[in-house]
């Protein structure tokens, strides 16, 4: 059967645009991500929370920035198994998420009334400083000086240059969000003319992380739709729907929203359709809580799934469903089914940073 083509909304560029100040209104948030319901049981309901300690140095020198963590609540309400999804690179902002989680507790999830694990969870940790703290109202005006001609600089075709003035205004300021934000935009905008269009969307997606609050609202909207774009030229169709929930929110005109509800009902037909879906991965950079294995991370569109042609070391992978969880060696030709009572599941490949392969989301009616 051919493949059949997911409608593409159409964007307007907006990166080069004024530089406004955005602030949130704590230093550090969490915003947990998990559903809150469930038909079959009882949810888990939070007792303590910690918040995370703003690490010393980072306060000083005014570095901002957050942290994706994905953790499990087991059956006595304690959390472990975290893993750090995504993050904006700072590892003393990952220490400190890890180690408020890890003191949580939680009234634990319960079916048919005995307490069990609830195994897909993820929480957003935004560190940002205070809003009195002048320095960080929005972009620096030497950083505005800089970023100003770096685009100048891509406008001219001068790649190798933009790309040197990116690490140099990474170097020189201790970015605020704002700032980490358009630096994300930037390189996005670098990695389209380079034609890596992978590297386009891992930039983008940085660029918005904590739902777009950095980021003026024109451009939000249209870095999310770019986002969708790219999310289903690599077949992260899960993702897809996840980013056009999150669009769907803002104030669209009637003809991008009729597209975007074809898209979504395009995306939910390709659940039952009879090919496979292959999606490449790559491991990322070590992690100090997998003693220096990476990890990569993606939520699950199909009820079955397998590892092949793998190019490097990988240690394991964990299925992480809502309700379930299944750690294995991977196996090229090994498949792995998801009863429908799991919930929805994302997958986690551990392994040695580099290393390559190709996940395959497999029809529903394969043997």
């Amino acid at each position: 059967m051919r493949a059949k083509r997911i409608l593409l909304v159409a964007i307007v560029t907006l990166f080069s645009g004024p530089l406004i100040p955005l602030w949130p209104a704590s230093p550090v948030r969490a915003d947990d991500t998990s559903p809150s319901s469930l038909e079959s049981g009882t949810e888990i309901r939070p007792i303590h929370r910690v918040t995370p300690r703003y690490p010393v140095p980072e306060a000083e020198y005014g570095v901002e920035g957050w942290v994706i963590v994905s953790y499990v609540v087991k059956p006595d309400g304690t959390v472990g198994d975290t893993i750090i999804e995504d993050s904006s690179g700072r590892k003393a902002f990952e220490r400190a998420t890890i180690d408020s989680v890890k003191e949580w507790r939680y009234e634990p999830a319960t079916m048919n009334g005995e307490p069990v694990e609830r195994c897909h969870n993820k929480a957003l940790f935004t560190f940002a400083l205070e809003q009195g703290k002048k320095d960080h109202r929005g972009a620096k005006k030497a950083f505005k000086n800089q970023y100003k001609r770096a685009i100048k600089l891509l406008e001219e075709g001068e790649l190798e240059e933009v790309r040197s003035k990116i690490d140099e205004i990474a170097a020189k300021f201790t970015t605020n969000l704002y700032e980490s934000s358009r630096l994300w935009i930037l390189r996005a905008m670098l990695h389209e003319k380079e034609g890596d269009d992978l590297g386009q969307l891992e930039s983008l997606q940085h660029a918005v992380a904590g739902g777009g609050a950095y980021v003026e609202p024109e451009v939000y909207l249209n870095v999310m739709l770019k986002i969708f774009n790219l999310q289903i030229q690599f077949q992260h169709y899960a993702d897809a729907l996840e980013t056009l929930e999150a669009v769907d929110e803002l104030d669209l005109d009637e003809s991008t929203a009729a597209k975007l509800r074809q898209a979504t009902a395009e995306i939910e037909e390709l659940k039952t359709s009879d090919r496979a879906v292959a999606i490449g991965g790559k491991i990322g950079e070590a992690q100090e809580e997998h003693h220096g294995a990476g990890v990569w991370s993606h939520a699950l569109l199909r009820r079955t799934a397998g590892i092949e042609k793998i190019s490097g070391s990988l240690e394991r992978v964990e299925l992480r469903c809502d309700w379930h969880r299944v750690k294995a060696k991977p196996e090229p030709g090994k498949a792995w089914r998801i009863p429908p009572e799991w919930g929805d599941c994302s997958i986690y490949v551990i392994g040695e940073p580099g290393s390559t392969f190709q996940l395959l989301e497999y029809a529903p009616t394969t043997s």
